[in-house]
């Protein structure tokens, strides 16, 4: 029971920091999604373009620790 709770809880974690952070930086995606409107007029640039930007985002970060051998910084 306390397995899938904590499943449950993890689940309602994860939702919880996507809708803040997606609240916080409403007006970033909604002015984005807005300009490549009136840019392109076209849906499919649309998501190419924000799902691109998305993954650009993520990728800035680093996501591997300092002492794992796929680091930048650990790199021969």
């Amino acid at each position: 029971m306390t397995y899938f709770f904590n499943y449950f809880l993890l689940i309602v974690l994860y939702l919880f920091l996507i809708f803040t952070f997606l609240y916080f930086f409403r007006f970033i995606f909604l002015s984005f999604i807005l300009f490549s409107l009136y840019l392109f007029h076209s849906f499919y640039i649309i998501f190419y373009l924000f799902t691109k930007k998305i993954f650009t985002f993520i990728k800035s970060f680093h996501i591997f620790p300092f002492f794992s051998p796929l680091h930048p910084l650990n790199r021969a």
